[in-house]
C-alpha cells in the first residue's frame, strides 16, 4: 500500500477524532466510571475481518447530509449489497457471451489439435501422405491449434476470476491465432489453385528423398512418377516391370481434394474467430456492479470508502452507547484521543457496549491475557469513600483495594503494581464479576 492513501486515511481518522469528541464532550461523568485511553493514531477497535463487517451492514443506508446512500466500493467494483437477500447470484448476459465465446475457440482448438496429432501419429490412411507431401502445412495447423487452445485457456481463467487484465490477455492473444489460422488457409488456397501439378512435379523431383517417395508409393499403391521407370524407388513391389501406374494421377487428386478441404473449413474458422473476437471486444470490458471484483482478496483491498464507512460505523456505535450505556466520551489535548467512561456495575452485570470495527491506524492493540482487578477486603467499606485513584488509573496501595490477577477458573493469584496498557483498562470489580468477564474474553477468541 502506498504512503498517500495512508495518509489520508490517518488525516480522515483525526477529523473524525475531533467531531465525535467535540460532540460527546458535554456528556456528564459516572461516579464509578473509568476512562480508556486511546493509541496516539487515533481511534483502535478490535480488529474484526472485513467481510463479516460487511455481511452485517449489507444494504444499510447512512444519512449524509439531505441524501441517504449506500456505500459503493469503486475499487472492488461493486457495492458490498449487490446481491439482494433471498436472491441467487446470476451471471448477466456479457459473461454468458463471453463464456459461449471462448469455449467455441476451446473446441475448434482442441478438435484442429487431436486431428493434427493424429495425423503426426499416422494413424489414419493417408496419413503419410499429409507427412511427405504438406509438412508445412501441418506445422501451421499444429501451431494455430496450439495457440487457440491455449488463448481458450486464459479466457476461462479470465472470466472464473473475473480479471479484466486477464481477459485483456485473451482478447489480444486473440489475435495471433487469427493470423495462424488466416496462414494455414492461405498457404492450403495457394497451394491448391496456382499450379497444384507443377509443383508435385518438382518436390518430387527436387525435394524429396528416397525414403519419401518410397512412403509415397507404399501409401499410394504406386511405382514412379510418371511411370515405373521415372524416378521410382525400387522395393519389393516397386520394379522396372511391374504393372502398378505412376504416382502422379493418385498423387495430384488426393492433393487437390486434401487441400480444398483444408482451406475451406480453415476459411470457415476465420468467420467465427472474427465473431469471437468482436465478442471479447465488446464484452470482456463490461467487469462492471455485476461482473468481476478483481483478483486481490476482499479482505485485503481499502480505499477512502472502506475508511468512511467505518468512520460511519464508528459514530453510529458510539452515539448507541453513549444513549444506552451511559457512556460519555471526552477529548484529551496531548494525544487528540477520546476517553470512554465506563460503570463498574455494568460491566459486572455484562452489560458491556462492544466495539467491532476494522482499526484505522497502522496497527492493532493487543488485548491483553490477564484481567486485573480490585478485590474487595473481607470487611466492607461505605460507598462515600473516594474512587479518584481508580478513575485516574492508579489505584493506591489501601487497605480497601488490591490489585491481582485472575487465573483461569475467576481465582486471584498474584498482584501487580499497574493498570492494564492493552485498551488502558482499569477496572475494580469482584472475583465472581471478574471470572464472568474472563469467560466471554476467552469466548470471544
Amino acid at each position: 500500500m502506498s504512503g498517500r492513501p495512508v495518509s489520508t486515511a490517518s488525516r480522515l481518522s483525526r477529523r473524525l477524532t475531533q467531531r465525535i469528541s467535540q460532540r460527546f464532550s458535554s456528556g456528564r461523568r459516572t461516579r464509578y466510571g473509568v476512562p480508556i485511553a486511546e493509541t496516539r493514531e487515533g481511534l483502535r477497535f478490535l480488529a474484526k475481518s472485513r467481510h463479516e463487517i460487511e455481511a452485517e451492514n449489507a444494504g444499510t443506508l447512512y444519512d449524509i447530509g439531505d441524501r441517504n446512500v449506500a456505500f459503493v466500493d469503486p475499487g472492488a467494483g461493486f457495492s458490498s449489497s449487490h446481491v439482494p437477500e433471498g436472491r441467487r447470484a446470476q451471471w448477466n448476459t456479457f459473461k454468458i457471451i463471453l463464456v459461449i465465446s471462448i469455449l467455441t475457440v476451446l473446441i475448434y482448438g482442441l478438435t484442429f489439435l487431436i486431428g493434427i496429432l493424429l495425423t503426426w501419429a499416422r494413424t489414419w490412411s493417408r496419413a503419410d501422405v499429409n507427412v511427405v507431401a504438406d509438412t508445412d502445412i501441418l506445422i501451421f495447423i499444429t501451431l494455430a491449434s496450439f495457440l487457440c487452445v491455449f488463448t481458450a485457456v486464459i479466457g476461462l481463467s479470465g472470466v472464473l476470476l473475473n480479471s479484466r487484465p486477464i481477459l485483456a490477455i485473451y482478447t489480444f492473444l486473440l489475435w495471433p491465432a487469427l493470423i495462424s489460422i488466416l496462414i494455414v488457409g492461405y498457404t492450403a488456397y495457394k497451394r491448391a489453385n496456382l499450379r497444384l501439378d507443377r509443383k508435385l512435379n518438382m518436390a518430387w523431383s527436387r525435394y524429396f528423398d528416397d525414403l519419401s517417395r518410397l512412403r509415397l508409393q507404399n501409401n499410394l499403391h504406386c511405382c514412379g512418377y510418371y511411370s515405373p521407370l521415372h524416378q521410382a524407388t525400387f522395393s519389393r513391389r516397386c520394379y522396372p516391370r511391374t504393372s502398378l501406374p505412376g504416382c502422379k494421377g493418385k498423387l495430384y487428386r488426393y492433393e487437390m481434394a486434401a487441400l480444398s478441404i483444408t482451406y475451406k473449413v480453415t476459411f470457415s474458422i476465420v468467420f467465427v474467430h472474427l465473431i469471437n473476437i468482436v465478442c471479447a471486444l465488446l464484452c470482456s470490458n463490461h467487469v462492471n456492479l455485476t461482473f468481476g471484483k478483481g483478483l486481490t482478496p476482499r479482505q485485503y483491498r481499502l480505499d477512502m470508502t472502506h475508511v468512511r464507512r467505518n468512520a460511519f460505523n464508528i459514530m453510529k456505535v458510539l452515539t448507541d452507547s453513549a444513549e444506552q450505556r451511559g457512556i460519555t466520551l471526552k477529548p484529551e489535548s496531548s494525544t487528540q484521543s477520546f476517553t470512554r467512561q465506563l460503570s463498574v456495575a455494568d460491566i459486572a452485570d455484562g452489560n458491556r457496549p462492544s466495539f467491532e470495527e476494522v482499526p484505522l491506524g497502522r496497527s492493532t492493540p493487543t488485548v491483553p491475557d490477564i484481567d486485573y482487578v480490585a478485590t474487595p477486603p473481607a470487611y466492607s467499606h461505605s460507598l462515600d469513600a473516594s474512587y479518584d485513584h481508580l478513575a485516574s488509573g492508579d489505584p493506591s496501595p489501601s487497605p480497601h483495594h488490591s490489585i491481582r490477577m485472575v487465573g483461569g477458573q475467576g481465582e486471584a493469584t498474584g498482584s501487580l503494581g499497574s493498570n492494564v496498557r492493552g485498551l488502558g483498562l482499569s477496572m475494580s470489580v469482584s472475583q465472581n464479576a471478574a471470572a464472568l468477564l474472563r469467560e466471554r474474553q476467552l469466548a470471544q477468541y
